[in-house]
């Protein structure tokens, strides 16, 4: 898996530990690893513009992900048949959970790439099985990827 990352504002976050991290999850859901993946760390204002413009809520999300097989292409501005997708996440956002949930920023930021990532493999929590299983996965990946 190729992880690409885009971090214009230089928060103080490893672009090695994301790499890490994605290429771990990769293996535990045994996606086709050729797939390439942009990760875009940004600030509230740009999610909440993104958030606005392709889902209509306009509202600070944590994170956004954008499949290669969503039916929203417009967003998808890459024209590789490996490319996967993207995950773009709210920095800021993501210090104010880690604080609210009493934990380390790091683990916030593992949960949202866990979350990120199942998105682009297909599952969703638009349904309440869906999103008891979603969850259920996304504990499982916690706790089995270091």
């Amino acid at each position: 898996m190729f992880v690409e990352i885009s971090n214009p504002y230089s928060y103080p976050v490893s672009n090695e530990f994301i790499k890490r991290l994605m290429r771990k999850i990769n293996r535990y859901l045994k996606i086709y690893r050729k797939n390439k993946i942009s990760v875009a760390l940004v600030d509230n204002k740009t999610i909440k513009r993104i958030n606005k413009l392709y889902r209509r809520k306009n509202e600070v999300t944590s994170i956004l992900s954008f499949s290669e097989k969503d039916n929203n292409k417009k967003f998808i501005v890459k024209e590789d048949e490996n490319y996967f997708g993207e995950i773009i996440i709210a920095y800021p956002e993501l210090k104010r959970k880690a604080y609210q949930n009493k934990m380390a920023v790091k683990e916030q930021l593992k949960k949202l790439l866990i979350h990120g990532l199942l998105h682009l493999a297909g599952y969703d929590h638009l349904r309440k099985e869906e999103a008891r299983r979603m969850e259920r996965l996304e504990a499982i990946i916690n706790k089995t990827v270091i």
